[in-house]
Protein backbone atom coordinates (compact mmCIF):
# COMPACT_ATOMS: atom_id res chain seq x y z
CA UNK A 1 0.00 0.00 0.00
CA UNK A 2 1.39 3.39 -0.96
CA UNK A 3 2.47 5.66 1.89
CA UNK A 4 2.11 9.42 2.05
CA UNK A 5 5.26 11.40 1.32
CA UNK A 6 5.38 15.17 1.61
CA UNK A 7 8.32 15.26 -0.80
CA UNK A 8 6.39 13.24 -3.40
CA UNK A 9 3.32 15.46 -3.01
CA UNK A 10 5.49 18.54 -3.48
CA UNK A 11 7.21 17.09 -6.56
CA UNK A 12 3.90 16.17 -8.21
CA UNK A 13 2.40 19.61 -7.56
CA UNK A 14 5.52 21.39 -8.80
CA UNK A 15 5.46 19.39 -12.04
CA UNK A 16 1.79 20.13 -12.69
CA UNK A 17 2.05 23.81 -11.75
CA UNK A 18 4.97 24.26 -14.14
CA UNK A 19 2.80 23.34 -17.12
CA UNK A 20 0.90 26.17 -18.89
CA UNK A 21 -2.69 26.12 -17.62
CA UNK A 22 -4.47 25.32 -20.91
CA UNK A 23 -1.98 22.54 -21.61
CA UNK A 24 -1.75 21.09 -18.11
CA UNK A 25 -1.71 17.36 -18.70
CA UNK A 26 -4.39 15.16 -17.23
CA UNK A 27 -1.67 12.75 -16.15
CA UNK A 28 0.23 15.44 -14.22
CA UNK A 29 -2.91 16.59 -12.41
CA UNK A 30 -3.84 13.00 -11.59
CA UNK A 31 -0.39 12.61 -10.03
CA UNK A 32 -1.18 15.44 -7.63
CA UNK A 33 -4.62 14.02 -6.85
CA UNK A 34 -3.09 10.63 -6.04
CA UNK A 35 -0.82 12.11 -3.37
CA UNK A 36 -3.63 14.29 -2.03
CA UNK A 37 -5.65 11.11 -1.54
CA UNK A 38 -2.80 9.64 0.49
CA UNK A 39 -2.72 12.81 2.60
CA UNK A 40 -6.44 12.52 3.30
CA UNK A 41 -5.89 8.91 4.30
CA UNK A 42 -3.51 10.06 7.04
CA UNK A 43 -6.28 12.14 8.64
CA UNK A 44 -8.23 9.19 9.96
CA UNK A 45 -12.00 9.00 10.10
CA UNK A 46 -12.40 12.76 9.73
CA UNK A 47 -11.67 12.61 6.02
CA UNK A 48 -11.98 8.92 5.24
CA UNK A 49 -15.12 9.65 3.22
CA UNK A 50 -13.22 12.28 1.22
CA UNK A 51 -10.39 9.85 0.45
CA UNK A 52 -12.85 7.26 -0.86
CA UNK A 53 -14.50 9.86 -3.08
CA UNK A 54 -11.15 11.16 -4.33
CA UNK A 55 -9.96 7.62 -5.10
CA UNK A 56 -13.05 6.91 -7.20
CA UNK A 57 -12.83 10.15 -9.16
CA UNK A 58 -9.09 9.84 -9.54
CA UNK A 59 -9.41 6.35 -11.04
CA UNK A 60 -12.04 7.60 -13.48
CA UNK A 61 -9.90 10.53 -14.61
CA UNK A 62 -6.81 8.33 -14.94
CA UNK A 63 -8.82 6.05 -17.24
CA UNK A 64 -9.61 9.05 -19.45
CA UNK A 65 -6.01 10.26 -19.88
CA UNK A 66 -5.49 8.42 -23.16
CA UNK A 67 -8.47 10.04 -24.87
CA UNK A 68 -8.21 13.34 -22.96
CA UNK A 69 -4.49 14.10 -22.50
CA UNK A 70 -4.95 17.67 -21.23
CA UNK A 71 -7.37 19.29 -18.82
CA UNK A 72 -8.48 21.58 -21.64
CA UNK A 73 -9.46 18.46 -23.60
CA UNK A 74 -11.39 17.19 -20.56
CA UNK A 75 -13.49 20.35 -20.46
CA UNK A 76 -13.94 20.54 -24.22
CA UNK A 77 -15.18 16.94 -24.47
CA UNK A 78 -17.86 17.37 -21.82
CA UNK A 79 -18.92 20.78 -23.13
CA UNK A 80 -19.36 19.30 -26.61
CA UNK A 81 -21.31 16.33 -25.27
CA UNK A 82 -23.42 18.36 -22.85
CA UNK A 83 -22.22 16.20 -19.95
CA UNK A 84 -20.32 18.74 -17.85
CA UNK A 85 -22.37 18.09 -14.72
CA UNK A 86 -23.12 14.43 -15.37
CA UNK A 87 -22.12 12.12 -12.54
CA UNK A 88 -18.72 10.42 -12.97
CA UNK A 89 -17.88 12.37 -16.14
CA UNK A 90 -14.34 13.79 -16.36
CA UNK A 91 -15.20 17.48 -15.90
CA UNK A 92 -17.29 16.83 -12.80
CA UNK A 93 -14.57 14.58 -11.39
CA UNK A 94 -11.91 17.17 -12.19
CA UNK A 95 -13.78 19.83 -10.23
CA UNK A 96 -14.15 17.58 -7.19
CA UNK A 97 -10.48 16.61 -7.30
CA UNK A 98 -9.47 20.25 -7.65
CA UNK A 99 -11.32 21.01 -4.42
CA UNK A 100 -9.46 18.23 -2.62
CA UNK A 101 -6.12 19.64 -3.80
CA UNK A 102 -7.15 23.11 -2.63
CA UNK A 103 -8.28 21.73 0.74
CA UNK A 104 -4.95 20.10 1.52
CA UNK A 105 -3.00 23.13 0.29
CA UNK A 106 -5.03 25.53 2.44
CA UNK A 107 -4.88 23.21 5.46
CA UNK A 108 -1.12 22.76 5.28
CA UNK A 109 -0.69 26.50 4.79
CA UNK A 110 -2.76 27.18 7.91
CA UNK A 111 -0.71 24.71 9.93
CA UNK A 112 2.50 26.37 8.78
CA UNK A 113 1.07 29.75 9.79
CA UNK A 114 0.27 28.34 13.23
CA UNK A 115 3.95 27.80 13.78
CA UNK A 116 4.30 31.54 13.46
CA UNK A 117 2.04 32.12 16.46
CA UNK A 118 -1.59 31.22 15.70
CA UNK A 119 -3.34 29.25 18.44
CA UNK A 120 -6.29 27.98 16.41
CA UNK A 121 -5.17 24.34 16.42
CA UNK A 122 -5.43 21.63 13.74
CA UNK A 123 -9.17 21.05 14.19
CA UNK A 124 -10.00 24.72 13.60
CA UNK A 125 -7.57 24.90 10.67
CA UNK A 126 -9.09 21.79 9.06
CA UNK A 127 -12.60 23.11 9.67
CA UNK A 128 -11.79 26.43 8.01
CA UNK A 129 -10.16 24.71 5.02
CA UNK A 130 -13.17 22.40 4.70
CA UNK A 131 -15.59 25.33 4.85
CA UNK A 132 -13.68 27.12 2.11
CA UNK A 133 -13.33 24.22 -0.31
CA UNK A 134 -15.77 21.35 0.25
CA UNK A 135 -18.52 22.16 2.74
CA UNK A 136 -20.67 24.31 0.40
CA UNK A 137 -21.08 21.30 -1.91
CA UNK A 138 -21.84 18.62 0.69
CA UNK A 139 -25.21 17.67 2.10
CA UNK A 140 -26.02 18.52 5.70
CA UNK A 141 -25.44 14.97 7.10
CA UNK A 142 -21.94 14.88 5.61
CA UNK A 143 -21.10 18.32 6.95
CA UNK A 144 -22.21 17.32 10.44
CA UNK A 145 -20.24 14.07 10.27
CA UNK A 146 -17.11 16.02 9.37
CA UNK A 147 -17.67 18.48 12.23
CA UNK A 148 -17.87 15.63 14.73
CA UNK A 149 -14.93 13.75 13.26
CA UNK A 150 -12.68 16.81 13.33
CA UNK A 151 -12.73 16.60 17.13
CA UNK A 152 -10.54 13.54 16.81
CA UNK A 153 -7.65 15.43 15.21
CA UNK A 154 -4.51 15.94 17.31
CA UNK A 155 -4.76 18.89 19.69
CA UNK A 156 -1.52 20.53 18.61
CA UNK A 157 0.23 21.23 15.34
CA UNK A 158 3.23 19.01 16.12
CA UNK A 159 0.93 16.07 16.75
CA UNK A 160 -0.90 16.70 13.50
CA UNK A 161 2.30 16.72 11.44
CA UNK A 162 3.35 13.53 13.18
CA UNK A 163 0.29 11.86 11.62
CA UNK A 164 1.96 12.52 8.28
CA UNK A 165 5.25 11.08 9.42
CA UNK A 166 6.86 14.50 9.37
CA UNK A 167 8.70 16.53 11.96
CA UNK A 168 8.88 19.99 10.51
CA UNK A 169 12.35 21.44 10.37
CA UNK A 170 13.51 24.20 8.04
CA UNK A 171 13.85 21.81 5.10
CA UNK A 172 10.47 20.11 5.40
CA UNK A 173 8.79 23.44 6.21
CA UNK A 174 10.11 24.79 2.90
CA UNK A 175 8.81 21.72 1.06
CA UNK A 176 5.37 22.05 2.64
CA UNK A 177 5.20 25.76 1.85
CA UNK A 178 6.18 25.13 -1.76
CA UNK A 179 3.37 22.57 -2.08
CA UNK A 180 0.88 25.04 -0.60
CA UNK A 181 1.85 27.64 -3.19
CA UNK A 182 1.76 25.19 -6.11
CA UNK A 183 -1.43 23.50 -4.91
CA UNK A 184 -3.27 26.79 -4.76
CA UNK A 185 -1.78 27.80 -8.11
CA UNK A 186 -3.13 24.61 -9.69
CA UNK A 187 -6.55 25.25 -8.16
CA UNK A 188 -6.60 28.81 -9.51
CA UNK A 189 -5.48 27.66 -12.95
CA UNK A 190 -8.31 25.15 -13.15
CA UNK A 191 -10.81 27.77 -12.02
CA UNK A 192 -9.57 30.00 -14.86
CA UNK A 193 -9.92 27.16 -17.36
CA UNK A 194 -13.53 26.63 -16.31
CA UNK A 195 -14.22 30.35 -16.67
CA UNK A 196 -12.62 30.51 -20.11
CA UNK A 197 -14.78 27.56 -21.16
CA UNK A 198 -17.87 29.45 -20.02
CA UNK A 199 -18.38 27.17 -17.02
CA UNK A 200 -19.01 27.98 -13.38
CA UNK A 201 -17.44 26.11 -10.46
CA UNK A 202 -20.13 26.65 -7.82
CA UNK A 203 -21.89 23.32 -8.23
Amino acid sequence: MAQFSLAALDAAAAAAAAEPAPAMSTEAFCGVAEHVSLALGQMGFAFGFAKADVDTKHASLVAATGALPTLAAVLAADVAAGTVKTSNHPTRNLLRLKRAVAFVAILFGSLLAEEEGSEAGPSAAASAAYDETMSPYHLFPIRMTVRLALRGLPADTAGFWAWFGEELNDETRAVALRFCENGQKISAQIDSMFEEAGLTTDW
